[in-house]
């Protein structure tokens, strides 16, 4: 809410937006954080995984050219983690957890009506792309991601059937905008979540492999599917416009930029070329990964200190779920590990790692598997 309240004031005033972010924010930190300093001990190993990106920052700023972009990203950096810390320190129950996966979904769903009704909407123009309010469309499509995996998480708990059907209702409208959007990225993402959420949900051992076969069969008819259904929208021209592997990495400007920065991490392997120094190397581009973009901006050792939050992660839902698939109460582990690898696929076409929403994901998980999960059973059951 915090950050869609700040989006929404940007357009009015950018004052009032900076006042929300950089006036309530650290009041928050004042709050939440300084009461709790002493307890440094007893923090998730993970949130100081993300604050060591902040040090390798610093040990790189020799090799920094941009100043200004250097000292935005770090400004970034420490608010990405006192805002995970903030809702380490602020959920402390079951019931606070599933709050905020409600307000996150609500908000998003204003966000993205919003946004709908913003700007007159022109699926005749090839370059329509569904921007909103967050003023850019990947972006508009990241938040609508997440509003999905928020859905889907509260339907793993009781609800009455008009809950259940909103929730339904609003999924398929998040969907809808991802789709408007063009976000290449988050439309294979979701696909990605619907894929594995009913194939792990009715589905076990060869019957997933199975699935996975015949959708490689019936290629040709899903593309006809996708042609007769989405042959409106931008994606789809975006999805299928090129003819080969060869043309693809000729027109896509994405792909060079990786194989820029993969080059300048091999050149840069210890400290990298300086945070947020990518664009002097590009004319102003950025390389739309996630670990690599840590990994040629900081050093490889910051990548794979980055990545092992998330390996970190998987291994403690994969330990929750062998102890609890006794009980046969796992479900919920199942649309974590999604959400786990959702936000793992999508950090390969967007640096999600100073994205605010993808941290605000990334700490609910850490809380999940760190202090609420049998809380979070025994409400569920």
């Amino acid at each position: 809410m915090f950050l869609v309240v700040s989006a929404w004031a940007r357009l009015y005033s950018p004052n009032l937006n900076q006042f929300i972010l950089w006036g309530i924010g650290p009041l928050m930190v004042v709050f939440y954080i300084l009461p709790n300093i002493n307890l440094i001990s007893s923090w998730p190993r993970e949130y100081f995984l993300y604050g060591s990106l902040i040090l390798f920052s610093l040990l790189g700023i020799g090799n920094i050219t941009d100043e200004p972009s250097f000292y935005r990203y770090l400004q970034v950096l420490f608010s990405n983690l006192f805002l995970m810390l903030i809702f380490y320190f602020s959920i402390n129950t079951a019931k606070e957890w599933l709050l905020i996966w409600k307000t996150l979904w609500l908000s998003i769903i204003a966000l993205i009506v919003y946004s709908y009704f913003m700007k007159p909407v022109d699926l005749g123009e090839d370059v329509y792309r569904f921007s909103g309010l967050i003023e850019n469309s990947n972006g508009t499509a990241t938040y609508a991601r997440v509003g999905v995996l928020a859905a889907l998480i509260q339907l793993e708990f009781k609800q009455t059937k008009w809950i259940k059907s909103l929730l339904i209702i609003s999924i398929i409208g998040l969907s809808y905008a991802i789709i408007q959007t063009a976000s290449r990225g988050n439309f294979a993402n979701l696909v990605f979540i619907f894929t594995m959420y009913f194939g792990l949900k009715f589905m076990q051992g060869w019957k997933i492999m199975a699935l996975g076969i015949l959708g490689f069969f019936l290629g040709d008819i899903i593309y006809v599917l996708l042609e007769t259904f989405l042959g409106d929208f931008y994606i789809f021209d975006r999805l299928v416009k090129f003819d080969s592997i060869d043309s693809a990495i000729e027109q896509e400007t994405r792909i060079e930029l990786i194989v820029i920065a993969f080059k300048l991490m091999i050149d840069y392997p210890l400290l990298g070329i300086g945070l947020n120094q990518f664009k002097s190397y590009t004319g102003g581009l950025m390389s739309h990964t996630d670990i690599l973009d840590i990994a040629y901006q900081l050093g490889i050792i910051a990548g794979l200190t980055y990545a092992s939050i998330y390996f970190r992660l998987a291994k403690k839902l994969i330990d929750l779920y062998n102890h609890f698939k006794k009980i046969k109460k796992i479900s919920l582990i199942r649309i974590m590990f999604i959400l786990l690898v959702s936000e793992l696929i999508y950090g390969l076409s967007n640096p999600n790692w100073f994205l605010q929403l993808d941290m605000i994901v990334l700490s609910l998980l850490i809380l999940f598997v760190s202090k609420l999960y049998q809380q979070l059973i025994a409400q569920s059951i």
